[in-house]
């Protein structure tokens, strides 16, 4: 049987639907890391990175050690609603 050789990579059919959901969240990024360094030069950017915290659609977002954290919720389906049983908490 035929194994994936890198079975942790998105599937290629599903690329192309990538850039619709990647890039708005990208920009909102950049715009809030450009925004607090009030530059585009990357080392003013990266000197505030740390104090950068936006709010996305998948909640609030802050970045800690040049690392985006998000919330991540355990849930369970019910139909097409979700019931939220916890938040994990980051590592």
């Amino acid at each position: 049987m035929h194994r994936p050789v890198a079975p942790h990579l998105v599937p290629v059919e599903r690329l192309r639907e990538a850039p619709a959901r990647v890039y708005p969240r990208q920009r909102k990024l950049l715009a809030a890391l450009v925004g607090a360094a009030r530059s585009t030069s990357v080392p003013d950017v990266c000197a505030v990175a740390d104090t950068v915290s936006y709010e996305g659609a998948r909640g609030f977002l802050h970045l800690n050690d040049h690392h985006l954290d998000q919330p991540v919720y355990l849930s369970v389906a019910d139909g097409l609603e979700f019931n939220v049983l916890a938040q994990m908490a980051p590592p």
